[in-house]
């Protein structure tokens, strides 16, 4: 399981990469646009830009870096996996 910290950066790197790229492609495109329709635009773009083609590309290149390893200190904050619980109920 990926440590938070570790998605953290990864999130941030990219959303800065596709901020970035945006505003300077498309900031001129919508700059007569209402403020609220530009605003729109930009975040769809954003969003859209982050699920398909940013983030899978930052994960396959740094998808080795992203698993936590095993007794890893800095994943000790995550919940366990419900299907791993045992019942201790019996």
């Amino acid at each position: 399981m990926t440590p938070r910290w570790k998605e953290a950066i990864l999130t941030w790197i990219g959303v800065n990469v596709t901020a970035v790229a945006l505003t300077f492609t498309l900031s001129s495109l919508i700059a007569g646009w209402p403020w609220f329709a530009g605003f729109l635009a930009f975040n769809t773009a954003m969003v859209a830009g982050l699920t398909w083609c940013v983030m899978p590309a930052l994960t396959r290149l740094f998808g080795h870096r992203l698993e936590a390893l095993h007794g890893d200190p800095t994943d000790d904050h995550r919940r366990p996996d419900p299907a791993q619980r045992q019942n201790h109920h019996e």
